[in-house]
């Protein structure tokens, strides 16, 4: 699963400048809200699985898509900005959350493997939104009034929103089964991040 976290780090790069200075099987990504499936106990078909994992996948999409806009930054008014970066941050932490919350249901899902599955997305959410509450606490302390400061905190933040990114990507991934890994590949929420 992959996520566009350039976007931050483009960022950082504007706020420089205006200061003046899966071999694994699981590989969710998210964004649609629905129902789990059938129980465990019962063999789940091909049709059923595909749609259960495109729907844990769209959950997933739907979630990171906040993150992955680019904000609307005033890069003259380096206090606008603040306002602004922290308002960006916060939205994408909310809809990180919101995924964690939506994602719940489908762990009660069509394959033995459906918990592990959704826990996986789940993580991967959660560890980006610690993240992010934690870059919106930095960019509050931060002082515009003191520019090149400013630019160094803002670029520190993105550098660690990136590599979060980037960790997120790599680790989504989680071993199951071969029909719900089967089933991923033809969901077409999950193959958008391929």
């Amino acid at each position: 699963m992959k996520f566009r976290v350039t976007l931050t780090v483009a960022l950082a790069t504007l706020a420089l400048t205006s200061c003046g200075s899966s071999s694994q099987s699981g590989t969710p990504t998210g964004s649609a809200a629905g129902t789990s499936s059938a129980p465990t106990s019962t063999k789940a078909s091909k049709d059923e699985l595909v749609a259960w994992v495109d729907k844990v996948c769209g959950v997933t999409i739907q979630s990171i898509a906040p993150m992955e806009q680019e904000p609307a930054l005033d890069t003259k008014n380096l206090t606008t900005m603040k306002t602004q970066f922290v308002d960006y941050l916060q939205k994408a932490s909310d809809s990180l959350g919101k995924g964690v919350t939506d994602l719940e249901p489908f762990k009660q899902g069509p394959s033995k493997d459906s918990e592990k599955y959704v826990t996986s997305h789940t993580e991967t959410l959660t560890k980006l939104k610690t993240t992010l509450d934690s870059s919106i606490e930095k960019v509050k302390a931060s002082d515009p009034k003191n520019p090149q400061k400013f630019a160094t905190d803002i670029q520190l933040v993105g550098t660690e929103i990136s590599s979060a990114g980037l960790v997120a990507s790599s680790s989504i991934g989680v071993l199951v089964e071969k029909d719900l890994a089967d089933a991923e590949k033809q969901a077409a929420n999950c193959q958008k991040r391929k």
